[in-house]
């Protein structure tokens, strides 16, 4: 099947690069195939990448050839670095007619500097597996890397011969591994792991100090039979002297070991390492299944199960299918788009990408490096509940597990791998983790009509002394942890200098933004500096638990309390966080510092500085504040316009230089990266998404369009997925280079735009809001998906009628002009969707 599925994928590799289609073209030499798989061809700058996971168990293939492979804090090899050799190898041996070897690099890692015949290398990704290939006109090679459903490591190796003679060849394979919690070594841990064979084929790996972690690796042939077999456990055996690159390995030309080790540990390298020898007339395959254990005597048992090849080419097509299916829970496709820029066929997959994108981000056990963000995955899994709301319940419990009895959230926490390890933390005090919290289990309630999560329960972890954590003895349900958690933001607003906004501690979602919290007062951690941005989302907050309290009942004291705080938070916000200058023009700041000593984000802010910040204004409009304020419309709508550049939207304008006073960290990162002047699509798309609630929805579209990759000419990361931003200082020599992808936010805030407010599908405890952007970029779109547990059709038609019809199962429905959305709205209640209903919307 393997070998099939290579032969297939060569067919339409070279299909799509003859046609070279706009209907499958993608930034950086990669394509969408028919069925959305992903091509990668070699690129000269940056690489792309694509997990694979099993119950956050994570392998990384990287278009390099570099595999990584993680589960929260434990690495099973070493950290992905530009310099680094790839830890992992597979080199088949071409005779050369005087007894030695050309070595073909399949993965393409670790290649030979001059190849004396043509090789074509290719990556495909697909939902299920990686496909290495390395094509020639002799034969085609290829590596399908993938996770097993048992949370093993998988590599089959394809071998094809496109000649009538049968084919001589060594295949070399190499593992490189660490085993470890963290990413370093010192003087002393480097000399913990050891490498043995065990037998035929097979490898223990292991790391005795300390935690203790173990790899093993099976190997089986297919097709043909082994003529010769070399193996070794000592990198050095492998090198052949200490000083050379794995490229330069004297083995790979001579396709044997000069020495053959089968123990090795201490000072010299352990690895894993066996050279074949066979010759194959039509083709044959090398299946390696690298198990994985943390407790000591049982990774001999896991290697004693025989590979079974069938079994492998099945599970990845049910993995497949399983994958592809849940991810059409959620199915958007635009028929047209109306500018040059944007190919529909293109985005429709690219939005599938996405999905991918965020549902990694919210079901894993890591984020970025070794810790899960609590904003983060509370923000990614808003959205991934929406097409997989059963496991985003799951997680949603899982995390709200970490926090403190007293409401206060860690920045970001560890998944421990067993129930009695104390997990790692980071307690930097910002202040928002809360808001994300609270506006997720609001939408989780308010696509699933699911209340039952509120009378879960799960437990705590008391921070002591700002350093460490302990597992708390309290447990309470989902409902009391909220409550805590709304307290928690209640209680840090600024009663002292009497602004009633929500002070910034620490920081806020803006992490580099952290000098607002300080104050010279003696005695004290914090002072009364304020986030407007938080003040805004805890105004939205604050509503959201006082429906969901309203609906629970028996609430009625909290709910006047909440009704308090949200009125004088408002009062506030319209009297501190909106500034004027000698003109009479008006600004919303992004916060001050303590006791209202300078402001950032106004007309001089703490450096003299007139300051635009995107944060204010796309928070004022997307949590409602905008609607009791209606006169702040246009104000908000010209600073946001005033943050284009050829990117898309700016976090804020100018920039902050190093001598910056009172902004923190933000003042030393480099002008035009991450969030100091950068499209930060994060931020940018905020800013879209508030320029669709305020009506002007020709020009957020126009925005959304630029801050997607696909309509990018250059990129250094995944053009597929979402990007974390585009860095902008040519004076530096930055030019729209996209640093960092997978792990960023801006995917969610994607789905969210085209679902919520491109689309308009905003359901809430009662029912759901039809209230499609005034202006759609073409004149067909379509949407299945599930609210309140049962199946939609969602449809926009551009028939030119010159008005709005909204439609329910070809039922006119009432509508209202909403003045601010520009837009016409209609409500359907809960009791009027049933499994199957249609929603038309019709210009």
């Amino acid at each position: 099947m393997l070998i099939n599925k290579v032969k297939e994928l060569v067919k339409e590799i070279d299909k799509t690069l003859e046609e070279q289609s706009s209907a499958s073209k993608l930034p950086e030499q990669a394509y969408y195939l028919e069925n959305g798989d992903i091509l990668c061809c070699p690129r000269r700058c940056g690489e792309s990448r694509f997990p694979y996971s099993c119950d956050g168990y994570t392998l990384w293939a990287h278009s390099t050839g570099y595999i990584h492979a993680k589960e929260g804090n434990f690495n099973v090899f070493k950290s992905v670095h530009d310099e680094a050799e790839p830890p992992i190898g597979f080199w088949v041996g071409i005779p050369q007619g005087n007894g030695n070897y050309f070595p073909v690099s399949i993965l393409g890692g670790a290649e030979q500097l001059f190849e004396p015949f043509e090789v074509k290398r290719y990556l495909v990704y697909s939902l299920a597996a990686a496909y290495y290939i390395a094509d020639t006109d002799f034969a085609t090679f290829a590596v399908r890397a993938d996770m097993s459903e048992r949370k093993e490591i998988r590599f089959s190796v394809a071998c094809i011969n496109k000649k009538s003679e049968a084919l001589n060849l060594c295949l070399t394979s190499y593992f490189d591994v660490f085993l470890k919690n963290g990413v370093w070594d010192d003087m002393f841990s480097k000399t913990d792991c050891t490498s043995m064979y065990v037998k035929d084929g097979c490898f223990v790996l292991e790391r005795q100090g300390g935690d203790y972690h173990a790899l093993g690796i099976q190997r089986k042939i297919t097709g043909t039979t082994i003529d010769k077999v070399y193996r070794t456990a000592s990198k050095t055996d492998f090198l052949g002297y200490t000083n050379r690159r794995k490229n330069t390995a004297e083995c790979l030309k001579t396709g044997l070991f000069e020495r053959q080790t089968d123990c090795v540990g201490k000072e010299i390298t352990p690895i894993a390492a066996e050279i074949l020898h066979f010759s194959i007339k039509e083709s044959a395959r090398v299946d390696f299944v690298l198990p994985i254990s943390h407790e000591r005597n049982t990774i001999n048992v896991l290697l004693s199960k025989d590979i079974d090849v069938n079994v492998i080419d099945k599970e990845i097509e049910k993995v497949q299918k399983q994958e592809e299916k849940r991810l059409t829970t959620l199915d958007i496709r635009f028929d047209d788009w109306k500018t040059d820029i944007l190919e529909a066929e293109v985005l429709n997959k690219f939005i599938k990408n996405v999905q991918k994108q965020v549902d990694f981000c919210a079901m894993g056990k890591c984020y970025v490096d070794d810790m899960l963000g609590v904003r983060d995955v509370f923000q990614q899994l808003e959205q991934a509940l929406i097409w997989d709301p059963k496991q985003a319940k799951e997680k949603i419990i899982r995390a709200l597990g970490y926090i403190d009895p007293s409401g206060r959230s860690p920045r970001q926490f560890s998944i421990p791998t067993n129930v009695n390890e104390i997990p790692k933390m980071d307690l930097r005090e910002f202040v928002d983790q809360g808001n994300w919290i609270i506006s997720c289990i609001y939408s989780y309630i308010a696509w699933t009509k699911d209340f039952s999560i509120l009378e879960e329960v799960c437990g705590y972890y008391e921070i002591i002394e700002e350093r460490t954590v302990k597992r708390s003895a309290m447990e309470e349900t989902v409902l009391e942890h909220l409550i805590k958690i709304a307290d928690y933001l209640v209680r840090n607003l600024d009663r002292e200098d009497g602004t009633n906004c929500l002070r910034i501690l620490f920081g806020d979602w803006n992490d580099a933004l952290d000098g607002l919290g300080r104050t010279n007062d003696p005695g004290r951690v914090y002072g009364t500096g304020v986030s407007v941005m938080a003040s805004l989302h805890l105004y939205q907050n604050l509503h959201e638990m006082v429906e969901i309290l309203a609906v629970v009942g028996g609430f009625e004291k909290k709910i006047k309390e909440y009704q308090k705080a949200r009125k004088a938070l408002s009062e506030g916000l319209l009297q501190h966080a909106v500034v004027e200058n000698e003109f009479g023009d008006k600004r919303l700041i992004h916060g001050w510092g303590d006791h209202n000593n300078y402001k950032i984000g106004s007309f001089c802010d703490s450096d003299g500085k007139s300051r635009i910040s995107f944060a204010p204004n796309a928070f004022w409009a997307t949590t409602g504040l905008v609607r009791e304020t209606p006169e702040f419309k246009s104000i908000i709508i010209e600073s946001l316009h005033a943050l284009n550049s050829r990117f898309g939207l700016k976090t804020l304008i100018p920039f902050f230089a190093p001598d910056a006073p009172g902004v923190g960290r933000l003042a030393t990162i480099l002008p035009g990266t991450a969030e100091n002047e950068c499209v930060y699509c994060h931020a940018t798309l905020f800013s879209i998404m508030a320029l669709f609630a305020l009506g002007d929805a020709e020009y957020a579209w126009n925005q959304l369009a630029k801050v997607l990759p696909i309509t990018h000419e250059y990129l250094t990361r995944s053009p597929f997925v979402m990007s974390n931003s585009y860095l902008d200082n040519p004076g530096k020599g930055l030019n729209g280079e996209s640093a960092i992808d997978w792990y960023t936010g801006g995917g969610t805030v994607l789905v969210k735009n085209l679902v919520r407010y491109g689309m308009g599908i905003l359901p809430d405890l009662s029912g759901v809001t039809i209230q499609t952007a005034s202006k759609m970029p073409c004149d067909s779109v379509s949407a299945d998906l599930y609210i309140k547990g049962v199946h939609i059709h969602f449809a926009y038609e551009n028939k030119k009628l010159g008005k709005r019809s909204i439609y329910l199962d070809n039922k006119e429905l009432e509508t209202a002009n909403d003045d601010l959305m520009q837009t016409e709205k209609a409500y359907v209640t809960n009791d009027m969707l049933h499994d199957g209903a249609r929603i038309l919307v019709c210009d």
